[in-house]
């Protein structure tokens, strides 16, 4: 059996590595403070990437998109090293990525819920999200995804979690802007004109 497939794959990777995208934020206007604040977004960036080591984990991911079409790649900030927080990326196993089954958008940007699933030790479980008596899965889902990793590890105490993130609708009411029945006769003729600007 030949696969003439996994050459051509290799090579596209290889052609994303050599032809990376370069994040660039270019100024509305063309004033110094503009150009300023440009220059420290762009060079936050920058650094963010270098700091996660982001291009290796788009590039992993690209390869998966390359294979089953679904690349995917969390973006989170840890706390555990520094007080401020340090931003981590992480490519995330297209087989344990489900989305809302609605979203028909590109890049699924409509969807309305993403859950990652993540495979812990239970005791790792029950520390992270104070459970006092984790007992492992609770459905056939976790079953079979605990039974493919006991194939491959030697540690059997496992237990999938399934973490959410979703979109809720909450209604806007406008209030009404109490400067367009302000009386002008009573203001100040130099104030005038900043609160006609509000307005």
């Amino acid at each position: 059996t030949i696969n003439r497939t996994a050459p051509v794959i290799e090579s596209i990777c290889g052609w994303e590595i050599q032809n990376r995208l370069d994040i660039s934020y270019e100024p509305r206007l063309m004033n110094a403070e503009q150009k300023g604040f440009a220059d420290v977004v762009g060079n936050t960036v920058k650094y963010i990437e270098q700091s996660s080591k982001a291009e290796s984990q788009y590039s992993l991911s690209f390869k998966d998109m390359l294979l089953c079409g679904v690349g995917a790649i969390s973006t989170t900030i840890d706390y555990d090293n520094n007080p401020d927080g340090d931003v981590n990326l992480r490519r995330i196993f297209p087989a344990f990525v489900f989305w809302d089954i609605t979203a028909r958008a590109k890049n699924i940007v409509d969807a309305n819920y993403v859950i990652e699933i993540k495979v812990l030790t239970q005791e790792a479980i029950s520390q992270m999200y104070d459970l006092d008596n984790y007992t492992g899965f609770g459905s056939n889902i976790d079953a079979r995804i605990l039974q493919f990793f006991e194939t491959i590890l030697a540690v059997k105490n496992l237990g999938v979690i399934y973490e959410y993130q979703w979109r809720t609708k909450v209604p806007l009411y406008r209030v009404v802007n109490p400067f367009r029945e302000m009386n002008e006769e009573d203001i100040d003729p130099e104030n005038l004109e900043p609160l006609m600007m509000l307005a």
